[in-house]
């Protein structure tokens, strides 16, 4: 199976090989076939082709069931993969947001700045009243 090949297209490709295989009188078990199809798939599979070996017994396995399973998993791949894709678009619109959103703090920022500043002042009369009026 190539990179770029779907699950589809590469059951349609290997039912007729074996049937190609079966009309020259060539019979190769259905437990053979699935092991070839489980070593040709690409790199991307692995973690797929080691869950099937893990938990189905290959010699009992049918094709057509290891090829629901594949197109299943692939399925998967390319709802992610589209999941990624509208992952990365929702994050700039949220950085713009959060760049607004940072201008408007700045502006709170110096407000509250400011009434700590005049907070602050009234103290430190408070405190030069008490101490002069200590001092008489």
């Amino acid at each position: 199976m190539t990179e770029d090949e779907s699950v589809s297209k590469y059951n349609e490709r290997v039912l007729e090989i074996a049937n190609d295989l079966l009309l020259l009188g060539e019979k190769i078990l259905e437990s053979k076939i699935i092991r070839k199809v489980l070593r040709s798939l690409p790199r991307k599979s692995d973690t797929k082709v080691t869950a099937i070996e893990e938990a189905q017994d290959i010699t009992t396995l049918k094709l057509n069931e290891l090829f629901e399973s594949l197109l299943t998993f692939e399925m998967a791949m390319l709802d992610r993969e589209s999941k990624k894709g509208k992952g990365i678009a929702f994050k700039s619109a949220y950085d713009q947001e959060t760049t607004a959103n940072q201008s408007g703090n700045e502006a709170n920022q110096d407000d509250s700045i400011a009434l700590l500043t005049k907070q602050f002042s009234k103290m430190t009369r408070k405190f030069k009243s008490l101490n002069t009026a200590g001092r008489t």
